[in-house]
């Protein structure tokens, strides 16, 4: 099969350069990528682009992408699961199934949240919602219709990312250890973690709130 022929190849590239992360929730797009990766990787890789699929199920671009809204998507997801830590969550299994309520988030109404959030120019209700929003537009997480929010399988990428860093170190420095920006994603896992190729029997539908 040529790469014009691989199926949604345009909204594919068009999404993923974007940053968005496609899981089964996004339908023909990721069915796609599922059911013939090893094409689509080898085209990406003839462009420079390396296209991960991770082990819960999502596919990303570890490429580069705005260090300021990385930190900003990890800072508010670290202080997310800090709060859901104390309340005995269990974020493996619950990440996705959890309503996020905008007007209760923690990030500005307590001293060391909202000192944190500072760093990275968030201070206003507005500048938060913007947060949110930029995780729909990686296809982090998205608007449910009453008014809540949910994060979504890929989210988990960001779970990986503060496992990995340490949450005391996201937290306490604003963000992940700083890298060169020219040539890695602030966003970006080891190799060992980047996850493997699909089997679709192994990916289960996402979780409804």
């Amino acid at each position: 099969m040529e790469a014009h022929e691989l199926p949604l190849l345009q909204t594919i590239f068009t999404e993923l350069r974007k940053g968005r992360h496609l899981c089964l929730e996004d339908g023909a797009p990721f069915e796609a990528l599922a059911a013939d990766p090893e094409r689509y990787q080898s085209l990406f890789a003839a462009l420079g682009l390396n296209l991960v699929f991770h082990g819960r199920g999502f596919f990303y671009l570890d490429d580069e992408s705005s260090p300021r809204a990385a930190q900003r998507m990890l800072l508010f997801t670290a202080i997310l699961v800090e709060t859901l830590d104390d309340q005995g969550v269990n974020l493996d299994t619950e990440l996705t199934r959890l309503p996020i309520l905008p007007a209760k988030l923690p990030h500005l109404q307590h001293e060391k949240y909202a000192r944190v959030m500072a760093e990275v120019d968030v201070t206003t209700e507005e500048a938060l919602l913007k947060v949110l929003d930029a995780l729909k537009r990686y296809g982090l997480a998205e608007p449910m219709k009453d008014g809540t929010w949910r994060f979504r399988t890929p989210a988990y990428r960001l779970l990986d990312i503060l496992n990995m860093a340490g949450r005391s170190q996201i937290m306490t420095e604003g963000g992940p250890p700083a890298r060169d920006a020219r040539s890695s994603s602030p966003l970006r896992l080891p190799h060992s973690m980047s996850g493997q190729s699909p089997d679709m029997e192994s990916i289960q539908a996402p979780e409804t709130p």
